[in-house]
């Protein structure tokens, strides 16, 4: 009987507030790793950004082909935890 080993699903947490200049370096980064990309998520938490961090997100993310979810939060800046 073979044996798998299953690895394990995660979220990876990116909370940002007025980064839209530095945002894409970020998940380019998140996306050059060699893990499962089917094993992973990425949530970005856009902390009620004044720039044009959650409009370059959705783009940037999909040029990137990585799975992904965005939570805008629209309380005070610098809230999400």
């Amino acid at each position: 009987m073979k044996t798998t080993i299953s690895m394990p699903k995660f979220s990876m947490i990116i909370c940002t507030y007025n980064r839209d200049k530095y945002i894409y370096e970020c998940l380019q980064c998140l996306a050059a790793n060699n893990f499962p990309a089917e094993l992973y998520e990425i949530v970005l938490v856009d902390n009620n950004s004044s720039d044009n961090t959650a409009n370059e997100c959705p783009i940037l993310i999909c040029i990137l082909d990585i799975f992904w979810k965005l939570i805008k939060d629209y309380r005070m800046p610098a809230i999400a935890e």
